[in-house]
């Protein structure tokens, strides 16, 4: 129970330093969520490009072996919707242990504050 007003910062800017923080947790999320889908989509591509004009004739010849050993593209085909629900599943996976790890600072933060509370009390009376 403070006299003083309640938003008394810790020292001057220390308000605008958690704000800014704040501003760069929020902003660091989508940093996690987009870029990895769309590199891996860009690699998968530019290596099918690289595969398709270097193994054109080997595509030729397993058509024209026969049907059993053909198909090879249809094994590893890149599944973006796949990827990025992987990718949202983590982001959401970082989010939430970073409230947890932050929440049980807290808890440890409030715990240290009412035991300094408790000795004063117990300090003032003996």
């Amino acid at each position: 129970a403070m006299g003083q007003k309640d938003n008394n910062p810790l020292w001057p800017g220390s308000v605008e330093l958690a704000q800014k923080l704040m501003m760069y947790t929020v902003l660091s999320v989508p940093l996690m969520l987009f870029p990895k889908p769309f590199i891996l989509l860009w690699q998968h591509n530019r290596a099918e490009k690289q595969a398709q004009a270097k193994g054109h004739r080997l595509l030729e010849d397993a058509e024209s072996a026969g049907p059993s050993s053909g198909g090879h593209g249809h094994g590893e085909e890149f599944e973006f919707g796949e990827i990025f629900i992987h990718q949202i599943i983590e982001t959401i996976e970082y989010v939430l242990g970073t409230v947890s790890h932050t929440a049980s600072y807290l808890r440890i933060w409030a715990l240290s504050l009412a035991h300094q509370q408790l000795s004063l009390v117990f300090f003032q009376k003996t």
